[in-house]
């Protein structure tokens, strides 16, 4: 049974290939004409937002991009928007882009959204500051100069 399986997998691959007609940048076996730029892929952030660029091809006619379902307007074959990361961990964002002849590629990056904490050693130094009384607001240290250094006393 398995050497079958080997068998129909290159099958299916030269059949697919086969659909493809050769030079038609407006097929949807022409190579994507959408490049992101930057986030670079897997980039670990700590914000709730991140700016992403990208590019279209020239030569092809693209209508409309998108990116995650948002509208991006593209000038000069460059195309930015501030795109929310929702959760912690994985964002995959999607960027699409439609061509006039209604023919639709697409690209894609996974930003990490790392949330921010304090590490707990930085708590045992600010909790002591936190739980020293505040001075009555009625006293007012001087400073007090003795003629080297200003203190308070």
């Amino acid at each position: 049974m398995p050497p079958r399986i080997v068998f129909i997998i290159p099958m299916i691959v030269i059949l697919a290939a086969a659909q493809c007609p050769a030079g038609d940048a407006d097929s949807a076996c022409a190579p994507t004409p959408v490049t992101i730029i930057t986030p670079s892929h897997g980039l670990c952030i700590r914000s709730d937002t991140v700016i992403l660029i990208g590019t279209v091809a020239p030569g092809i006619a693209i209508r409309e991009v998108s990116i995650n379902g948002m509208a991006a307007p593209v000038r000069r074959g460059i195309f930015s928007a501030i795109v929310p990361l929702p959760a912690a961990g994985h964002n995959i964002i999607t960027v699409t882009a439609r061509t006039a002849g209604g023919t639709t590629f697409t690209a894609g990056t996974i930003v990490d959204r790392v949330p921010f904490a304090l590490p707990a050693a930085i708590d045992d130094l600010i909790q002591p500051v936190l739980d020293e009384p505040a001075p009555p607001l009625d006293q007012h240290p001087e400073p007090q100069y003795d003629g080297r250094t200003l203190a308070m006393r």
